[in-house]
């Protein structure tokens, strides 16, 4: 009779047991019992495309401040203040993004995939033409219902982070994060990611 060493399985199954009796554990299920039946399960769903102009040179400590110029209000917390309020972005050429919702919640790693790798990459100046554009938490392209606004951009390392914007009603102010992209946390359905256009929605 053969006999499994079952300390090789302690990993995947470790994760499993913590997927399935996590917070999110019904959710995973569905998800789990779909993939076994061979679905396949799109992340995320389109949206929209917005064109974004070209920008010569965006300073962050500039603009996400107490001193903005377009007198937008910014809550920064402290892993976006470490890894992106001294970067310099230069000639930023003019753009289409392309605008997704998340139709279960997720890690980053998945969603990258599913954007297509490096197309999943945008800027801060792009990001912020975008905030500009809703600078008192009115309706447009952003949510401004409390969900993310999720961006994947390179921080002054050059470490791609994802980079997220919420409009909080009460203080009147939006909200940006910098998370690694690497970490176990998932995004919330609903949310939405912006990202390069990809070939299939061109």
């Amino acid at each position: 009779m053969r006999i499994t060493d079952v300390s090789k399985l302690k990993g995947p199954l470790g994760e499993l047991n913590n997927q399935l009796f996590g917070n999110n554990g019904e959710e995973f299920l569905v998800a789990l019992n779909l993939w076994l039946k061979k679905v396949v399960i799109k992340l995320l769903k389109f949206v929209t495309t917005v064109s974004a102009p070209a920008v010569s040179c965006f300073v962050a400590c500039e603009v996400f401040g107490p001193n903005n110029p377009d007198g937008i209000r910014f809550y920064i917390w402290k892993g976006f203040k470490t890894n992106f309020l001294d970067k310099i972005e230069e000639d930023i050429p003019a753009t289409s993004l392309a605008v997704y919702t998340l139709s279960q919640i997720s890690p980053d790693g998945p969603i990258i995939d599913e954007l297509g790798g490096s197309k999943a990459e945008t800027t801060l100046a792009h990001l912020y033409q975008l905030v500009r554009g809703q600078a008192n938490g009115q309706a447009g392209l952003l949510l401004t219902n409390g969900y993310a606004n999720v961006f994947y951009v390179r921080d002054v390392e050059g470490k791609l982070r994802a980079v997220s914007v919420y409009w909080y009603s009460i203080c009147r102010e939006w909200y940006v994060r910098a998370d690694s992209v690497a970490g176990p946390d998932g995004w919330d359905a609903g949310s939405q990611v912006v990202s390069q256009v990809s070939s299939s929605e061109n």
